[in-house]
């Protein structure tokens, strides 16, 4: 069955809500780059408007590992628009240990609203990486398929 919307939709109305949960692994030990490391996790949502604007919401579980002998454990993650083949939110995650050979776990969010100005599919990805080379660590989500990560995407009527 079709839905038919009215014609004129009060702005900021949410239209759709799409979201997708990543339960298995990923990990990398490359640096984050220009636009990151694709983690698998992602949605994609095609939006009813070229005024619609995109509220992408994710939470990341993740875990930069003890490998090498840093203390500093620090790791970046991001919203890559896949579509537009560019980043457009990034943070970064870390903490200085007492020793090296420790893991630093926990979790992030991350939250953006973007413009697409298209009826076009548009498909977000979580992406991550390490700070740098300096730090040799393992930037993990979802350590060892125990935990999960979503990302969910809301069409707002513009």
């Amino acid at each position: 069955a079709v839905t038919t919307l009215p014609s004129a939709i009060a702005t900021g109305k949410v239209l759709q809500v799409v979201s997708s949960v990543l339960s298995t692994q990923a990990s990398t030990t490359s640096d984050f780059g220009s636009t990151g490391i694709a983690t698998g996790l992602k949605a994609s949502i095609t939006p009813s408007s070229t005024s619609s604007k995109i509220y992408i919401a994710s939470g990341v579980s993740f875990l930069i590992g003890a490998d090498g002998d840093q203390t500093n454990k620090i790791g970046k993650f991001g919203i890559k628009h896949n579509t537009g083949s560019s980043l457009i939110y990034l943070t970064r995650v870390g903490a200085k240990l007492s020793a090296a050979n420790k893991d630093f776990f926990g979790n992030t969010s991350m939250n953006y609203l973007h413009s697409p100005n298209s009826t076009s599919s548009q498909e977000y990805e979580i992406v991550f990486g390490r700070w740098s080379g300096t730090y040799n660590n393992t930037v993990e989500i979802n350590d060892e398929g125990e935990f999960e990560s979503t990302i969910t995407l809301m069409e707002i009527a513009g």
